[in-house]
């Protein structure tokens, strides 16, 4: 990897570029992040109201997985046209 120098200045247009990527990078994190979590606390939830042990949180965790990587697809597909 290289370092700029302080003498070396961005090109016109990449400013915005790095931070239209990291904007992509979090936004599909974040989307991910909160798919998981969001179905795991339903499903520990669900597991205390009806005493089924881990089983419901398990399902869940895999439902939140299945979303955030669905999600995540269709904001790259929408990014990409």
């Amino acid at each position: 990897m290289s370092v700029r120098k302080e003498k070396e200045k961005l090109r016109p247009g990449e400013r915005g570029e790095i931070m239209g990527a990291l904007s992509l990078f979090t936004h599909i994190g974040l989307t991910m992040l909160i798919c998981i979590a969001g179905c795991t606390f339903v499903g520990i939830f669900l597991d205390n109201r009806l005493g089924t042990g881990p089983v419901l949180m398990f399902v869940f965790i895999l439902l939140g997985i299945a979303s955030a990587f669905w999600s995540a697809y269709k904001i790259i597909i929408k990014t990409m046209k």
